[in-house]
């Protein structure tokens, strides 16, 4: 089974120049999408992983009707997020 991530982001506010924030997620797996809305985000942190570098988000948001603490990872190098946690 093959899905896909996509991330829109906004721009941080004026304080916070050069933070990329997560304000929704749309997962296609076959032919069903799920979209996230990311309410705000909790914690931040960077790894380091080879050569590699991951900004990894802990945000919670909205899937369907409930609110759910979800960790995402976006890969630096390639510009890619990944739903890491949910």
């Amino acid at each position: 089974m093959q899905s896909q991530l996509e991330a829109g982001c906004r721009d941080p506010p004026s304080g916070d120049f050069g933070l990329i924030r997560p304000e929704r997620l749309r997962i296609t797996e076959e032919d069903k999408q799920t979209v996230i809305q990311v309410d705000q985000v909790l914690a931040r942190s960077e790894e380091k992983v080879g050569k590699e570098r991951e900004l990894i988000m802990r945000c919670q948001g909205v899937i369907g009707e409930r609110m759910q603490v979800l960790e995402l990872k976006y890969r630096v190098g390639e510009c890619r997020w990944y739903l890491y946690r949910m």
